[in-house]
């Protein structure tokens, strides 16, 4: 049967290896905090990548498989090694800082590539680089660079940080309070608390005293949008101290109401109305899922995309030959150049908003407005030399 079955597919021009499936896993927080700002949506995203390339390679079809780790590394890791043991090409996103630097060690091992789609640590092209991860979206020390030189040229010269006490919290925190030291600001202290926390009124009020004239939210998603919430509730944007939120987020906006997020300021590495293509993107995204998209689905997209033209170029599925590949050609991030360095870190101009007032917006999506653009050459993380792999 084996010989016949081999006979018909070589009659086809099919080979039994090249009708095997190009594998992407992407291991996703579909129901845990923040899972509103990716999950469901980023996957949607990637298939949106895979149907627009064809759906095959090397004519072998495109498998994209999700599965949702609940923001709970142990999970995360355990799908991850699923995936890895069954042969998969490619482990991709991972909304966590803390999974991802686990699942970028696991890829490392097996020599597979980890597109690092979602977690914002730095740690991922320093401390735990590696020759096979590439860091798609903005990172800690991206928005630690952007952000405190948009606010300082305003004014605000004193931080006070407002931490969730997790990795990712940490690492915007640390690379923050470099970035103000370096250009002559200072930090003012911090309060830190537990994922899951959903009363901030004692950390709000210890910021307020500080007298600091900025209170930095290191923080994302849900605790974000409740830190937010609590801090209009006690008046704190007319009481003289600037509020800036890095990780600010498309549908954190969705679920704050533009009235309670007029002014604040963040790091946009994506947004759907920058460019032509990211219009034409975010309108098909938006028939199927209601909103706009964001960073993460921006970043899901443009990656899938650049993996699959590596794959292409490259004649193989053979992890040093793809990411060889993706390093040495110029990707579109919906119009916008980009590039992927030696370490893996993607680079590309970053551009700084700042929420419009309800009567600027032209649409209920309509939200951003730019007032600033850092060259690539300019926020990244200098290149370790660890990290400078081939």
């Amino acid at each position: 049967m084996r010989s016949i079955i081999s006979a018909a597919l070589l009659a086809l021009g099919i080979t039994a290896a090249h009708a095997q499936p190009v594998r992407i896993g992407f291991v996703t927080n579909e129901s845990g905090i923040g899972a509103a700002s990716g999950g469901p949506g980023t996957v949607f995203a990637a298939r949106m990548a895979v149907a627009d390339f064809g759906g095959s390679v090397l004519g072998r079809p495109i498998q994209l498989d999700d599965a949702d780790f609940a923001l709970k590394p142990d999970i995360a890791s355990a799908l991850a090694r699923k995936w890895l043991d069954e042969g998969y090409d490619v482990i991709a996103d991972v909304a966590m800082s803390a999974a991802a630097l686990n699942i970028a060690d696991m890829s490392k091992a097996a020599k597979k590539i980890y597109l690092a789609t979602s977690p914002l640590t730095s740690d991922l092209t320093t401390t735990h680089c590696s020759p096979y991860t590439v860091h798609w979206g903005a990172d800690s020390y991206v928005l630690s660079e952007a952000v405190p030189r948009a606010v300082m040229a305003a004014g605000g010269n004193s931080w006070y940080f407002i931490t969730v006490d997790y990795t990712l919290g940490q690492s915007l925190e640390r690379d923050s309070i470099a970035a103000l030291t370096k250009l002559g600001g200072k930090s003012m202290g911090a309060s830190r608390y537990p994922v899951g926390t959903t009363d901030y009124a004692q950390y709000l009020l210890a910021a307020q005293a500080s007298g600091a004239n900025v209170i930095a939210l290191a923080t994302a998603s849900d605790m974000l949008v409740n830190n937010l919430k609590q801090a209009h509730e006690f008046g704190m944007p007319t009481k003289g101290q600037m509020i800036v939120a890095p990780l600010l987020q498309q549908s954190d906006i969705d679920a704050l109401g533009v009235d309670s997020a007029q002014g604040l300021s963040s790091v946009q590495q994506f947004y759907w109305d920058e460019s032509g293509s990211a219009r034409a993107f975010a309108e098909r995204y938006r028939a199927k899922m209601g909103t706009m998209p964001g960073n993460q689905q921006g970043d899901a997209y443009a990656a899938v995309t650049h993996y699959l033209n590596a794959v292409k170029a490259a004649g193989t599925t053979e992890s040093d030959a793809v990411m060889a590949k993706m390093k040495a050609t110029t990707a579109d991030y919906f119009g916008k150049p980009a590039t992927i360095r030696a370490d893996g870190r993607l680079l590309t101009a970053v551009d700084v908003y700042a929420v419009k007032k309800p009567e600027e917006m032209k649409g209920k999506f309509d939200i951003f407005r730019k007032t600033g653009s850092l060259a690539a050459g300019d926020v990244y993380h200098p290149i370790l030399e660890a990290c400078q792999f081939k």
